[in-house]
C-alpha cells in the first residue's frame, strides 16, 4: 500500500483542509460535557478492550464515544435545541 494515499494533501485543498478541522473545533467538538463523555467513554473503551479483554464492550463504548462527540452537536443543532 502506498502511503501517500492517506496524505490529506494530495486530495484536498490545503484553504479547504484548514477549514474543515477548524469547523471541527469552533462546532462539533465544543462543549465541556461532549469532551467530558467523550474521554470517559473512550477511557470505558480501553479499559474493557485493553484490560478486560472484551471485544463487544470496546466496541460499544467506541461507539458511544465517537456519537456522542461527533454527532450530538449536530443533531441537536438539527433538532432545534441549540
Amino acid at each position: 500500500m502506498d502511503v501517500t494515499v492517506l496524505n490529506p494533501g494530495t486530495h484536498v485543498p490545503g484553504g479547504q483542509y484548514v477549514a474543515f478541522w477548524q469547523y471541527l473545533f469552533a462546532t462539533i467538538l465544543q462543549g465541556f460535557w461532549a469532551r467530558f463523555f467523550g474521554v470517559v467513554f473512550i477511557c470505558l473503551a480501553g479499559y474493557f478492550g485493553i484490560r478486560r479483554r472484551n471485544f463487544q464492550m470496546f466496541v460499544v463504548f467506541f461507539l458511544c464515544a465517537v456519537s456522542i462527540t461527533f454527532l450530538a452537536y449536530p443533531l441537536a443543532k438539527l433538532a432545534g435545541l441549540l
